[in-house]
């Protein structure tokens, strides 16, 4: 049981991870112009939550 927790805990560790390159990607490499502005709040929310999720580790 403890294997799996281990197993699931690194596999969201790494989505969230993926998830920040991805919305930092969005934000920074100018294809925040491109996307809706709910999109955009919702990308820099994702950033914001896996920036300090991040920063406590």
């Amino acid at each position: 049981m403890a294997l799996r927790m281990a197993f699931f805990q690194k596999v969201m560790s790494g989505c969230g991870a993926l998830a920040f390159i991805w919305a930092t990607v969005v934000l920074l490499g100018g294809f925040s112009t491109l996307i809706k502005q709910k999109d955009f709040w919702f990308v820099t929310i994702i950033v914001f939550m896996e920036a300090t999720c991040h920063g406590s580790e």
